[in-house]
């Protein structure tokens, strides 16, 4: 049986926060980015500026996807650890009272 130690746990769980760290500035970034496009866009009311949209509603959309789905993963296999874990110390303590 093979158990991650308390240091693999850790790492894990920094990897999920340095996630959602990513997730948050994106998000931010991304609402800096409409700010800014609708002050071009009302700036130069008689240009076409769709394509400065792209990133936003394309490129954007894409790597939040990834990170979302890199989320759930971790917590799922957080779970599972926690689960596993739980499983140990129950036979622990079944094993202990034995003796």
């Amino acid at each position: 049986m093979i158990l991650l130690n308390l240091s693999q746990i850790g790492a894990v769980s920094e990897f999920k926060a340095a996630l959602n760290i990513s997730k948050n500035k994106i998000d931010r970034s991304v609402d800096k980015y409409k700010i800014i496009l609708q002050q071009l866009a009302n700036q130069f009311e008689y240009e076409n500026l769709s394509f400065l949209e792209t990133l936003v509603t394309t490129n954007c959309s894409f790597y939040e996807e990834r990170i979302e789905a890199s989320i759930l993963y971790f917590e799922n296999g957080f779970r599972l650890i926690d689960n596993a874990i739980s499983s140990i110390r129950g036979q622990i303590a079944i094993e202990q009272t034995e003796l």
